[in-house]
């Protein structure tokens, strides 16, 4: 799934809500058996966790995370790619989650038709509060910058090595039909959305791709895929990897610790403070070229819109309540006014 956080977790909470298909409500239960029966383990009673779609699970006990996949959303080749990027990244010194073999050895499950199934060991730690300055501060950023620095490290050597089928960022649904003449899946009130998208598309399209640059990212390395676990940071959720400029990774994440400012005027200057603490824990680990840590302004540029999209494009327009209407119209505000750019 090519997942887009929303401009703001706390606003892409409410956004991901209401996205069960029919039958995801219960899927955990009727998948029980056949969970059961491939990895030798009890999925009674296993709990929601959350997902874009709702689909992940913990077990009762607390000890693994079932993540419950659909053929036609995720292929097994690229979530077993995902997992051997994780195995790659614990070498690397990382904490990741310890994926659990099926009974039969494989990385994954197929569980019928529909569905397939990877579980991993739950990693036991405390969630990221951004209200909490005893945590939220330079010293997280510095270490948080170190984390990705440490990804990119591991990404470009298991690259390398193994080169997994990980999707290019020109496969991506949005870039595709950015590209593309405009379709009837567009709603007349974005036009003026899509033609900056497309703009950025093109933009992105002339930026140099060797490898000091251009390869696998995490994509989606917020606050709530991190976990601190006694003084180390654990990194979750790999299901959106993909091969993007590393300066678009660091955006990401830039955007997303913007959210933690309620004003947005004081944004900008937020985002400066966390660059330069988060740029040097990345120095620690890894070294990016100066000139794509210039290029962060325009993939927060991208992003804002991307995460707009993504978002406006995944449900009909009657299937949003009247608050993710009102979340939606103030991304949009934001997008043609420049306010989301920073």
């Amino acid at each position: 799934m090519d997942g887009a956080p929303s401009p703001t977790h706390w606003d892409g909470a409410v956004l991901n809500n209401g996205r069960q298909g029919v039958g995801e409500g219960t899927m955990i239960e009727h998948l029980q058996p056949a969970i059961n029966e491939a990895y030798g383990i009890d999925s009674r009673d296993s709990r929601l966790l959350g997902g874009y779609y709702n689909h992940v699970f913990e077990t009762s006990d607390g000890a693994m995370v079932i993540k419950c996949c659909r053929f036609d959303r995720e292929d097994p080749a690229f979530v077993e790619a995902e997992l051997a990027w994780m195995k790659q990244a614990a070498e690397a010194g990382l904490l990741v989650p310890e994926p659990v073999p099926a009974k039969d050895g494989g990385m994954t499950a197929r569980l019928s038709e529909e569905w397939f199934v990877v579980v991993t060991k739950k990693l036991n730690g405390a969630a990221i509060n951004p209200r909490d300055p005893e945590q939220w501060n330079e010293r997280l950023f510095r270490q948080w910058g170190e984390t990705m620095g440490t990804l990119r490290r591991s990404a470009r050597h298991y690259a390398a090595a193994w080169a997994p089928p990980f999707l290019d960022w020109t496969d991506d649904r949005l870039v595709r039909e950015a590209l593309a003449p405009a379709g009837s899946g567009r709603l007349e009130e974005d036009a003026p959305v899509w033609d900056l998208w497309l703009e950025c598309v093109q933009e992105a399209r002339h930026i140099p791709q060797d490898p000091d640059r251009y390869g696998l990212i995490h994509h989606d390395l917020h606050p709530g895929n991190l976990l601190r676990v006694g003084d180390r940071l654990a990194v979750l959720d790999f299901g959106d990897s993909i091969r993007h400029w590393h300066a678009y990774d660091i955006a990401i994440a830039s955007q997303a610790a913007s959210m933690s400012v309620r004003n947005r005027e004081e944004r900008p200057a937020f985002v400066s403070r966390f660059l330069d603490a988060f740029a040097a824990g990345y120095a620690e680990a890894d070294k990016l070229p100066a000139e794509e840590w210039e290029r962060v302004p325009f993939f927060l540029r991208y992003r804002s819109i991307y995460s707009y999209l993504y978002h406006r494009t995944s449900k009909r327009p009657e299937e949003w309540s009247d608050q993710e209407q009102a979340i939606l119209a103030r991304m949009r505000e934001d997008i043609l006014s420049g306010a989301a750019y920073l």
